[in-house]
């Protein structure tokens, strides 16, 4: 199920990383942050990788965001990653216009 998030609205992305066996683990580096459109969210990533401000930039429709992170604590790299799919729905109203029909003879 996607995350819906309003287009006039934020949120803030966790990962949370796991061992195998559900304990918290730890990753090697900074997480990367991506999405495949840009065009609907824009990402700003926490210095330290571990959480992500969302976006909605105004068009409505869907996106994935990925994080990917190294869970390799030595010199080797090991490449982890989460995906989640954002749907960017309606914002609040703020504006209202007036659609009017052809005029058509009184009866």
């Amino acid at each position: 199920m996607a995350f819906e998030l309003p287009a006039d609205e934020q949120t803030v992305c966790h990962p949370q990383f796991l061992d195998k066996w559900g304990n918290p683990a730890r990753v090697d580096g900074v997480s990367e942050w991506l999405t495949d459109n840009p065009n609907l969210l824009n990402l700003t990533p926490s210095t330290d990788g571990l959480s992500c401000t969302i976006v909605a930039v105004g068009p409505l429709g869907s996106a994935t965001v990925v994080c990917k992170a190294d869970a390799d604590l030595g010199a080797g790299v090991k490449t982890i990653f989460a995906s989640g799919a954002v749907t960017v729905t309606p914002g609040e109203a703020t504006q209202v216009t007036l659609n009017f029909d052809p005029p058509t003879p009184q009866p």
